[in-house]
């Protein structure tokens, strides 16, 4: 049987992948993401059916001083977690995916979302008030009302005797405060005029057929109503990417053919944010974090300075007693003189 797990991470957030832990009866993969400054675990868990869940399983990806949150298909009922019956009958609808935590500094608040898959799991959403460290964003561009900001600067400007060294970094630093403060009073924000995308009439008619008859399925588990509910959601796939299509190609005919519109439509397509690269460490996992990336560096410089271990100890000795043989011999006229820098002839010449 292939099971199949998918931890997906938006790509501004850093995060590394985690080696896939070894489990009796399960399978889970984990990544670790930087929240408040603190690395922690996430994996996405999966107990087939067939199988009975160990807790060895839960113990080895909870028994970390990381906080780790784990969540999935358990497949695993209990009145603990809301469950109607305690066993592992599988042939009922019932809770079967569950988030658990550990050493998390808040409790996450979660919500069960009855309405978004097609399959009989409902998928739990499971929400942080905190925030995942992210690539730094560029700041914003704003505009100036250059009116606005003279006329404040021609009020509010420093001005007095100046009579010492001292009165003159005082007036310096009063200037600067005072551009400061106006560039902030002058700053236009433009109220944003980008509306996300709505979608066509017929679409969001279908979306709300399709909820409804999966509300009607999930109860009465008719198998007439599982190929209708399939069917509209294979039209509504369709649709979405008709629109696409159309929206595309609307894009691409707004554009024109002046060089003006082609740059907007390529700073539209090209303006999104460049992933973050990783290195890889030794183990074969990639590393997004300053710190892991440091760590990399060293024990690369670490193994390139580190002698190269031989057993042919004889050439060894052989080269040795050449080396020697030659610095204490003299220099040949033809012959470039070999120069031994010591560190501050060295720093000189790098400065220079």
């Amino acid at each position: 049987m292939f099971i199949l797990s998918i931890v997906l991470v938006r790509r501004n957030v850093i995060h590394h992948l985690l080696p896939v832990p070894q489990l009796q009866t399960s399978y889970a993969l984990g990544v670790e993401i930087c929240i408040e400054r603190q690395p922690t675990r996430v994996f996405a868990f999966n107990k087939p059916p067939q199988n009975r869940l160990a807790v060895a399983d839960v113990h080895t990806l909870l028994d970390s001083p990381l906080p780790t949150i784990v969540a999935g298909d358990f497949n695993a009922k209990h009145t603990a977690w809301n469950s109607n019956i305690v066993g592992p009958d599988a042939h009922m609808p019932d809770v079967l995916d569950i988030a658990v935590t550990r050493g998390l500094a808040a409790a996450p608040s979660l919500d069960v979302l009855d309405d978004h898959l097609i399959s009989d799991h409902q998928a739990v959403l499971s929400t942080l008030k905190t925030t995942p460290m992210t690539t730094s964003l560029p700041s914003p561009k704003h505009r100036q009302d250059w009116r606005i900001f003279a006329e404040h600067m021609a009020e509010h400007s420093p001005s007095f005797k100046v009579e010492s060294p001292a009165d003159v970094d005082r007036l310096a630093t009063d200037l600067s405060a005072t551009q400061s403060n106006v560039l902030r009073e002058s700053r236009l924000y433009a109220a944003s005029t980008r509306r996300q995308p709505q979608l066509p009439a017929y679409i969001e008619a279908m979306i709300e057929e399709k909820r409804k008859l999966r509300r009607q399925w999930q109860n009465l588990r008719c198998p007439i109503m599982k190929t209708r509910l399939n069917s509209l959601a294979a039209k509504i796939s369709d649709a979405l990417v008709t629109v696409a299509d159309e929206s595309w190609h609307s894009a691409i005919e707004r554009a024109g053919d002046d060089w003006s519109g082609m740059y907007r439509l390529c700073r539209l397509l090209s303006g999104k944010p460049s992933p973050i690269r990783p290195l890889m460490a030794s183990d074969g996992t990639p590393r997004y974090r300053a710190e892991d990336q440091a760590e990399i560096f060293a024990d690369y410089l670490e193994t390139q300075f580190r002698p190269n271990p031989t057993s042919d100890v004889q050439h060894v000795e052989t080269i040795k007693r050449h080396l020697k043989n030659y610095f204490e011999s003299p220099i040949v006229p033809t012959e470039d003189p070999v120069v031994v820098a010591y560190d501050a002839q060295i720093a000189y010449f790098i400065n220079e």
